[in-house]
This record gives C-alpha cells, sequence and structure tokens, in this order.
C-alpha cells in the first residue's frame, strides 16, 4: 500500500505514551493521520527521540472488528509523571507507577508496576540524590500486566 506524507495538520503533541505491541514496553509518541494513495485513513504512530525509521503506521483496514480498534486505543494513555524526590514519603503499598528498566548501554523500557511494600532505609532521605527502588530484575519482563516491586525510602 503506498503512501502520501503526513496530512498538513500539525501532529498531536507528545502527551500520549504507546504501550507497543513488540515489547510491551511504554513509549512517548506523536501521532499524525495519513492517506494511502487509495484515499484510505492510517495512523502513524512516531516514537518521540527515535529515529522516523521506526515509526508504525496502522491503516484503518488493520482492524477486523471493533474489539480489535478498543484494545489497539486501550494501548494510548496520558505520558506517566515521574515521580519526584519530595513525593517518596507519599508512596504507599499498591501505589502504580511506570518503572523504568535498561537493557544494555542505550536500551530503556517502562513498564507498569505497583508497589507491593514499603520499608524505611537506614539513610536519611536527605542524603540520598534520590528514591530507592528495589526490583525484581524478573517483575519488568514487559508482560502487559502491572508488576509488583518493593520501595525503599
Amino acid at each position: 500500500m503506498a503512501r502520501k506524507r503526513p496530512s498538513e495538520a500539525a501532529p498531536v503533541p507528545p502527551n500520549l505514551d504507546f504501550r507497543a505491541l513488540e515489547d510491551d514496553a511504554w513509549y512517548e509518541v506523536r501521532l499524525a493521520v495519513e492517506e494511502d494513495v487509495e484515499g484510505e485513513a492510517a495512523l502513524r504512530v512516531m516514537y518521540c527521540n527515535f529515529s522516523g525509521a521506526l515509526d508504525e503506521l496502522y491503516p484503518v483496514d488493520r482492524f477486523a472488528s471493533l474489539r480489535e480498534l478498543e484494545e489497539f486505543a486501550g494501548r494510548f494513555r496520558p505520558t506517566s509523571v515521574q515521580l519526584q524526590d519530595e513525593e517518596c514519603r507519599m508512596v504507599v503499598e499498591g501505589t502504580e507507577f511506570c518503572a523504568s528498566h535498561t537493557f544494555g548501554d542505550r536500551d530503556v523500557r517502562f513498564y507498569d508496576a505497583v508497589v507491593e511494600s514499603v520499608r524505611a532505609s537506614s539513610i536519611p532521605l536527605s542524603h540520598l540524590d534520590s528514591c530507592l527502588i528495589c526490583v525484581p530484575l524478573s517483575s519488568l519482563s514487559g508482560e502487559s500486566q502491572p508488576h509488583s516491586l518493593f520501595f525503599v525510602m
């Protein structure tokens, strides 16, 4: 299917996260609507801070049912807000947040996580550069379910 250039309308500002089909990790994205040469609509998902070669195009006819379209729409959410150091003391068991995990030198992925337990650190927070989070490596496997982990403060 041949494509035209993105529509004249400016892409949506990058305030959306998208859970990628390939690894189930969350990425900040921009969206644009395009038309192919037959005039069919398609959604371009553009990953922020990545090469345009990684953009993904989702033509309307890719979705065979309303259910498939709703599942795809469920992969978008407002961009996650980073937990700030001064908020460490407000974290309680059950708090949901987006945790990062680094695979190699430059591959950082973000996954949903849930605080399983909270325990006080013997180091005063004023002596730390940031909150300490102990995460079992297996917890950030990329599964679509939230993961449990420990939050140390």
